[in-house]
């Protein structure tokens, strides 16, 4: 009789466990905003998005090719506005994506452009995409 509880109690706690994963889960699906652009630097039509979640903000460039280059730059900020991380990430024949944790970003702004084989950038200019969460 006392396993047969013991094992009761396990089932109903397991249940209990699994249904707070997915509330969490769900929770920041529905608390993440995604931003995206498309814009003519030179002869590529680039590709950019960033994304902001309850963890981290990600930054993501695409649309040239070889021997250019993808270059992205992302910045988190907090609540109150102040910047918590900055990153970049350049490649050749690839998307570029950087990705920066932080605790509670509010608000993810990139910048996403081209650089040729000499690292000169392509068209004088990068494009930005702010994001707020």
């Amino acid at each position: 009789m006392r396993m047969e509880k013991r094992k009761n109690l396990e089932k109903k706690l397991f249940t209990i466990m699994i249904a707070g994963v997915l509330a969490v889960t769900s929770v920041t699906t529905v608390f993440a905003a995604v931003g995206s652009d498309s814009r003519k630097i030179g002869c590529f039509d680039i590709d950019g998005s960033n994304k902001v979640v309850s963890t981290y903000g990600k930054g993501a460039t695409g649309g040239s090719a070889k021997p250019y280059k993808n270059y992205v730059v992302v910045s988190i900020y907090n609540k109150k506005n102040k910047q918590m991380s900055i990153g970049n990430k350049m490649a050749a024949n690839a998307k570029a994506s950087k990705t920066l944790l932080g605790v509670n970003p509010k608000r993810v702004y990139s910048c996403h452009g081209v650089y040729d084989s000499k690292n000169n950038i392509v068209g004088k200019r990068f494009f930005g995409i702010n994001t707020p969460r």
